[in-house]
């Protein structure tokens, strides 16, 4: 996580979380790892990644199920 920033920690997860969405680094389907360990990986607490993952989830770009996980949710397909 980048050092001090203006934004609360949550909406930079949020905010870093869209960009590798949006860059395909997290596809359709896949399942984030667990909120424990992925919150040791960024260096923030729990309660902070959950409120990341339900503005995401909010917003239309991850689907959270009870006792299963958060996954990505698939982009729905664009007409031309």
């Amino acid at each position: 996580m980048a050092a001090s920033s203006a934004l609360p920690k949550y909406v930079q997860v949020s905010e870093m979380l869209i960009r590798d969405i949006a860059a395909g680094h997290l596809a359709g389907g896949v399942r984030l790892p667990p909120e424990r360990e992925m919150a040791v990986e960024l260096g923030i607490s729990v309660g902070t990644l959950r409120k990341a993952l339900l503005d995401l989830t909010e917003k239309g770009l991850l689907e959270r199920v009870q006792g299963s996980g958060n996954y990505v949710r698939n982009k729905p397909d664009v007409n031309s």
